[in-house]
């Protein structure tokens, strides 16, 4: 089982499905030729239901969250199962994030692996706020993703680093 959460932890991080998302995925909403993912529910207090939007939605299956999903059992129509085979449950998930809690120190929930992918994709990568609010799942065209993750100085000394990378230094003229 602990491949099956390691799989379930890799693949919220690398493509900021909702964990009510996760629990709904089924093998047929992935399309591993053109690395997409179609969300089209969650499960939410035990009933399958639209995502959380109200609308399905198609996201990027990012390389590490592909390379997760290799070697997990297909036999079920569902991506994350329990031991049983069955569709992956919160009570399963809470009691796995137990061990995770305990090697972090503190408390940690699924949902922060939501916010590592925006953090990831928008300061770490660099992408635009609207292109990371899709993958997110946002419908106000980046604003939460600015606000959240936008702080100014996270990576704004190696951004200008990275601006610097190839300008010629200015060189005093020969009369001065």
């Amino acid at each position: 089982h602990g491949r099956s959460m390691g799989a379930f932890v890799t693949f919220a991080a690398y493509t900021a499905l909702r964990v009510g998302e996760m629990y709904g995925l089924e093998w047929d909403d992935i399309d591993f030729k053109l690395n997409r993912i179609n969300v089209q529910r969650r499960v939410y207090r035990g009933q399958t239901d639209l995502p959380k939007s109200n609308r399905p939605r198609l996201v990027v299956l990012t390389p590490p969250a592909k390379e997760a999903l290799i070697g997990l059992n297909r036999a079920s129509q569902w991506v994350f199962t329990n031991k049983r085979g069955n569709r992956l449950s919160q009570s399963a998930v809470s009691y796995a994030f137990e061990g995770i809690r305990g090697a972090f120190g503190r408390h940690v929930t699924p949902h922060e692996l939501k916010h590592f992918t925006g953090y990831y994709l928008f300061v770490i990568l660099g992408l635009p706020d609207r292109v990371v609010a899709e993958q997110l799942g946002h419908t106000d065209g980046g604003k939460l993703v600015r606000t959240l993750y936008g702080h100014g100085n996270i990576g704004a000394l190696e951004a200008i680093d990275r601006a610097f990378e190839n300008v010629v230094p200015l060189r005093r003229s020969q009369e001065q």
